[in-house]
């Protein structure tokens, strides 16, 4: 049967929005709608620099978290958490690659191509990686309950064979649905959407926001 097209799958809707944009590093902006004029507003965050929390007792002996205190002990020698913008960036699945294949060292582009070709390692370091991204994601659901929340950039275009497969889908939306406040719905009222055209959107939402504040007139009170 054929699936029903996503809602707000050609625009964010009338509500607010979180954009993601997993690159060299993590970049957040939130899109505020305002209701009384039908306009939105764009907010540059550094969201992308907020710690990781600590793995639960039970899941401590996990892959992720044995993957985050190796990550952690390296790159801060222990004395700091790990940021999100070290784990859903492109560093974060090449450490999550060489984790996972005992040592091995590529860059991303060369992991997703392996990926592309069935490379376990290369896969399961997507998993992986994609994971962090959905944990992230779900902070971000429960601090600004928006209408939506947006993954863009060319990594989320060019790597579409890993999110074409259900399994992959399927493994993202759990790990997203793992949060504490998911037992009130929270997270559930939130829709997902990934970017599939190549465009440049963070150079589109950084001159809409040159623009406006070009153009913004100030405030008489």
């Amino acid at each position: 049967a054929k699936k029903p097209h996503a809602p707000y799958a050609n625009s964010i809707g009338k509500g607010n929005c979180v954009v993601l944009a997993p690159g060299t590093g993590l970049g957040v902006a939130a899109i505020q709608y305002h209701h009384h004029d039908d306009k939105y507003t764009v907010f540059p965050l550094e969201f992308g620099h907020t710690n990781v929390a600590a793995a639960s007792p039970e899941g401590a002996s996990s892959t992720s978290a044995r993957f985050l205190e190796d990550y952690a002990n390296d790159a801060y020698k222990g004395k700091f958490p790990m940021e999100h913008d070290d784990l859903c960036a492109g560093r974060g699945m090449e450490r999550a690659y060489k984790f996972l294949s005992g040592g091995k060292t590529l860059k991303a582009p060369e992991i997703s191509k392996l990926a592309s070709e069935g490379d376990k390692h290369a896969l399961d370091a997507m998993k992986l990686y994609n994971k962090c991204i959905m944990n992230f994601c779900s902070q971000m659901a429960m601090g600004f309950q928006p209408k939506c929340i947006i993954v863009c950039g060319d990594n989320a275009v060019k790597n579409a064979f890993f999110y074409q497969n259900e399994k992959n889908v399927d493994a993202m939306k759990n790990e997203y649905l793992d949060h504490s406040m998911e037992r009130y719905g929270f997270m559930s009222k939130v829709h997902l959407l990934r970017q599939t055209k190549r465009m440049n959107l963070n150079l589109l939402g950084c001159a809409y926001v040159c623009q406006t504040m070009k153009t913004h007139k100030k405030s008489k009170l």
